[in-house]
């Protein structure tokens, strides 16, 4: 039941984190900037295996759910004490003749 929880939980991760990255690029860098963040992402799910696989090595089972813990309330410390810009922020446009992307609900490029 645990694990149903988490994976409706954590599901929408990283569909809303990239929906975010989205919205922040200019419409003309918004196939890179989509491309950079898979990149990322995978990379950290590796280095949490990495991370996870050594710790398991050397310190055993349990120390993999502390040294998750641990890194889960800094996280959650580092995004309670940061700033955070209002929200939304309105997209730049990529030339001056570009629609005003506030008037427009698709958010994909068209060129």
């Amino acid at each position: 039941m645990l694990l149903v929880l988490w994976g409706v939980a954590y599901g929408g991760v990283s569909v809303t984190l990239q929906n975010w990255l989205l919205r922040a690029a200019p419409p003309h860098a918004a196939e890179p900037a989509s491309a950079l963040f898979v990149a990322v992402f995978n990379i950290a799910i590796s280095l949490g295996a990495l991370a996870g696989g050594q710790m398991t090595d050397t310190a055993g089972e349990t120390s993999v759910m502390w040294l998750g813990g641990t890194l889960a309330a800094l996280a959650l410390a580092t995004a309670a004490t940061t700033r955070r810009p209002p929200w939304p922020r309105p997209r730049p446009k990529a030339c001056p003749s570009d629609p005003d992307p506030a008037e427009s609900t698709d958010h994909r490029s068209t060129r």
